[in-house]
């Protein structure tokens, strides 16, 4: 991403990122996801959003980037959706990898605004995973959190 980009993830402007879109270098790979929506819409949006970050901790590593859609053919970003950027949305994020994700990942959430001055900023998000030493890391509770069980 920082090839990419020009800066780190999380130091990237809004303006970078859009840079991303219909660049064939900017292929989703092994390290990296895009998703045209954040997580939370869909019902079992926290098992996901867990399955995504162990994934690529128990990989290498990575990032991933909440807020463009990719062309499903070519994996390749077409298009932002900018969404409101709240403390509540990274309070829930954060909740989410602790509670869900065994051993814990100690993931970077950057919120990328369109407009950092605005009273609601909307924008990106980016979740930076490091690699992991302490994996495997598996998903608890994937029907429900007290269920125990890991995947």
């Amino acid at each position: 991403m920082r090839t990419l980009l020009g800066a780190a993830p999380g130091e990237a402007t809004y303006a970078q990122y859009r840079t991303l879109l219909r660049n064939p270098s900017a292929v989703e790979a092994a390290d990296l996801d895009y998703k045209g929506e954040q997580y939370g819409r869909k019902p079992d949006w926290q098992v996901e959003l867990a399955k995504d970050v162990a994934a690529l901790a128990n990989a290498s590593g990575g990032t991933l980037v909440l807020g463009l859609y990719e062309d499903r053919a070519t994996s390749i970003p077409q298009q932002p959706n900018p969404e409101s950027l709240t403390d509540r949305l990274r309070k829930k994020y954060r909740e989410t990898l602790v509670l869900r994700v065994e051993p814990a990942v100690d993931c970077e959430i950057h919120f990328i605004a369109e407009d950092p001055d605005a009273s609601v900023p909307r924008g990106l998000v980016v979740i930076s995973v490091p690699p992991s030493a302490r994996g495997p890391h598996a998903v608890v509770g994937t029907t429900d959190l007290r269920d125990g069980t890991l995947s």
